[in-house]
């Protein structure tokens, strides 16, 4: 009969509590932590009365803020819609009587870590000048300052003043993440306030007009936005009632310790909307990086919805009118959504995510803005200088729309979300339960694999404390110490053909990086046909009119194919940079050719060597390496296009300029990626450098701490003997439970 899992791992935390004295402490500190961690995972789950938690995510600009103010505020502005990325504010959402916001600021450590990186912004800024000053003095000596303002003498430490053309053009260079602290740090010193006495707190307001009052916490002026991590809101909205919600910054939050959180506040969640702008909506590279981004435990259940879909529906040109539109619009997102998913569960590692997004199928479409639009009309209220786009722009491809109300409501999708989320909310109970299963079956296999290296290593003292003496075990000691002593070179060797193999891989790599730009520079141009029909002045002094018939032929191609481009060039060199990277530094293989060489070292046949004695060192030592994986930014680069032309579709010859700007992107893109790789590089190196140096001692203290154990031990054989066989009985038992063991 199965055990509830808390009966099940406090036993067996107590069991090894017990015989704590037989093996490596670290294997019962290993156990500990990940009893604790699902503990508090659970515990947390089964909170009477606690709210069903909903993650609202998306890349940055994928309309998350729009799609809350819809469906929870009515489409009123509540939530401030962030100007940047940098402003985004992360943020927690439920139910209260009391309107309050609970707003948490970075603490002191978080604060210096971003000051410091807005610093290397400076260094990395002066450094591209010193290179752009450089270069045009090589071509021009003598027209240097048309260009640039000089940096005043006083102000040398300080970052150039540079116009705003040529200051863009050098942050192109800038790793997103220096550029996001630099403007942080910036509206810090702007703010009326002593920001700095408020790191490390938190304040509560209370909230009379939500828009107004938060503006000054996450909006782009506002005095505090700098130094916010996020807000805890708590609103009196029934639409609330029994949930909570997280809004986030989006998946590629270039603030560190922001995204943390948000990752943080993600595992928490038991659903998760999944925000696709749908001019561009869930490629398959899109697929991976989401995969690639949430938390690997706890989301139960994912639902797409595909966003902006005023915009979607726009970039169908064949039809004319707006109900065929919708149709045909909804069957080539879901047809798009259903087999790029199908792609990727033939290649991805992330099969449970996919699987849950997959089993969510057909996607559900908002419009925020036609939603707004709607509750306007219904209330008389002005349309908004981009909601007047809009609508001009429905009316003008679409022959039978219409601004009217329940026009707008249909085709804004938010009621069919609403009683998506009822749904969602009445199966709480079942949703919840679900989600704590899953976790006591994730941490299953880890459990049994710790309780399974314990096994060995208690097997292998029981049978050394049966026939070895004090003496044989200190001579042993000694000979392992001194040929792994001797071992040191070869050992720095492997890592160091570890590091020069990953070089050489990583240069290879930049190749391809290069060469892939070509696979994402087509766009479709398509040729069409307008018949223009007038009158034209005829006869002696032009009395007569004749009419006339023009048929005039042009091209015409779509920006957002161009953004689509930039978009899936950026994600596909993500996945395929930390999947190589996994291979170039792999572990598993170090591990292997580590033991295969010191192994070798060793006589095989002497009845005096034991394997065990390094292997077991060696493992605890080896799989504390953690390897890191490059992060390319991708939103500030969708701007670059868009900013470029005053429409979604160019004409003519302004399609051999969007070709060549989209060009010129990917290869800022390609360069500034490149540049990643040298610092993902030089941490590597860091990394292996310091294990290198480290790795023969950590072994030598692991094996001495256990053949120390081993001395004292055979002072009282018998004893130990008896108590070694009891262990590894008890362990068999509880690998068995754990096994078994449920919610």
């Amino acid at each position: 009969m199965s055990e509830k899992y808390e009966v099940v791992v406090n036993n067996v935390l107590s069991g090894l509590k017990q015989y704590e004295d037989l093996y490596s402490k670290e294997y019962y500190l290993e156990f500990e932590a990940k009893i604790a961690n699902m503990k508090e995972r659970i515990q947390e789950s089964l909170k009477e009365g606690r709210m069903l938690r909903i993650g609202i995510v998306g890349e940055v600009k994928a309309g998350k803020s729009s799609f809350l103010n819809a469906l929870i505020f009515d489409g009123e502005d509540v939530l401030p819609k962030a100007s940047t990325p940098m402003t985004a504010a992360l943020t927690k959402i439920s139910y209260s009587k009391e309107s309050i916001a609970k707003v948490v600021f970075y603490r002191e450590r978080e604060w210096q870590n971003i000051e410091q990186l807005s610093m290397e912004y400076d260094e990395k800024l002066k450094k591209l000048y010193k290179e752009y000053i450089s270069k045009k003095q090589s071509k021009n000596p003598f027209n240097i300052k048309k260009d640039v303002r000089e940096q005043k003498k006083e102000d040398e430490n300080m970052p150039f003043r540079l116009r705003n053309d040529i200051k863009k053009q050098l942050e192109e260079k800038i790793p997103m993440k220096l550029k996001s602290c630099k403007e942080l740090t910036e509206l810090f010193n702007k703010s009326k306030v002593d920001l700095r006495s408020y790191l490390g707190k938190t304040e509560e307001i209370h909230i009379n007009d939500m828009g107004r009052d938060l503006q000054n916490y996450v909006g782009a002026e506002g005095d505090f936005t700098a130094i916010v991590q996020h807000v805890e809101l708590k609103v009196d909205n029934d639409n609330l009632k029994g949930i909570e919600i997280v809004d986030t910054p989006g998946l590629n939050d270039p603030i560190v310790s922001r995204g943390e959180r948000t990752k943080q506040f993600l595992g928490e969640c038991d659903v998760v909307f999944l925000l696709s702008y749908t001019s561009q909506f869930l490629t398959q590279e899109d697929i991976s990086f989401m995969c690639d981004s949430l938390p690997r435990e706890g989301v139960k259940e994912i639902r797409i919805i595909g966003s902006k879909f005023d915009s979607g529906l726009l970039d169908d040109n064949r039809s004319k009118d707006i109900k065929t539109a919708y149709s045909s619009s909804v069957a080539i997102y879901n047809n798009q959504a259903a087999e790029n998913i199908r792609k990727s569960l033939i290649s991805s590692f992330h099969k449970d995510a996919l699987e849950k997004i997959s089993s969510s199928l057909p996607p559900s479409y908002v419009s925020s803005m036609l939603y707004s639009c709607s509750r306007k009309k219904e209330k008389g209220i002005e349309y908004s200088e981009d909601e007047k786009h809009i609508i001009e722009q429905l009316n003008f491809h679409f022959s039978d729309f219409t601004d009217d109300r329940q026009t707008l409501l249909s085709l804004s999708g938010i009621n069919e979300i609403r009683k998506k989320m009822k749904e969602i909310i009445d199966r709480k109970k079942e949703i919840i339960a679900d989600k704590n299963r899953t976790i006591v079956s994730d941490n299953k296999t880890v459990l049994l694999d710790i309780l399974e290296n314990i096994n060995i290593q208690v097997l292998d003292n029981k049978r050394q404390t049966e026939v070895a003496d004090k003496e044989q075990l200190e001579n042993n000691l000694h000979r392992l110490q001194d040929k792994l002593n001797r071992m040191r070179r070869e050992v720095k060797n492997i890592f160091e053909a570890t590091l020069v193999e990953a070089a050489v891989l990583l240069n290879d790599m930049k190749v391809n990086i290069d060469i892939d730009i070509e696979n994402h520079l087509d766009f479709g141009v398509e040729s069409k046909t307008d018949t223009r029909y007038g009158t034209r002045k005829t006869g002696l002094f032009g009395l007569f009119r004749k009419e006339y018939t023009e048929v005039i032929t042009y091209n015409e191609a779509s920006v957002a194919d161009v953004t689509a481009n930039i978009r899936k060039y950026i994600v596909a060199c993500k996945k395929y940079i930390n999947e190589e990277l996994k291979k170039i530094i792999n572990i598993k293989k170090l591990e292997s050719t580590l033991k295969d060489s010191i192994i070798g070292a060793f006589d095989m046949s002497s009845t005096e060597f034991n394997e065990n004695d390094i292997l077991i060192p060696l493992s605890i030592v080896i799989n504390k390496v953690t390897i890191p994986d490059i992060n390319v930014e991708a939103f500030q680069y969708q701007g670059t296009i868009e900013n470029a032309f005053t429409s979604s579709v160019v004409k003519n010859e302004d399609i051999h300029k969007l070709r060549m700007i989209e060009e010129k992107v990917l290869q800022e893109i390609a360069y500034k990626i490149k540049e990643e790789m040298d610092e993902t590089r030089d941490k590597i190196n860091n990394i292996m450098g310091e294990l290198s140096a480290s790795f023969v001692d950590d072994i030598i203290k692991n094996l001495t701490s256990n053949i120390d154990r081993l001395k004292k031990q055979i002072e009282d054989r018998e004893h130990f003997i008896q108590k070694y066989s009891e262990l590894s009985d008890n362990l068999l038992k509880y690998k068995q439970l754990v096994k078994e063991m449920e919610i």
